[in-house]
């Protein structure tokens, strides 16, 4: 997920990766105030706000 932003020219941090990549597979929404996990959602992870 990581090199997927990366290719679309959105750099975000590792941890910020395996946080949502967790959030992804155990299907649980993410609440956030970072900016970063906006670009994960295309790959299914589900934020509230």
């Amino acid at each position: 997920m990581e090199l997927s932003a990366e290719r679309k020219e959105k750099t975000v941090p590792r941890i910020d990766a395996i946080i949502a990549s967790i959030a992804i597979n155990n299907g649980c929404s993410l609440y956030t105030l970072d900016e970063h996990f906006k670009v994960f959602k295309e790959n299914g992870l589900k934020l509230f706000k």
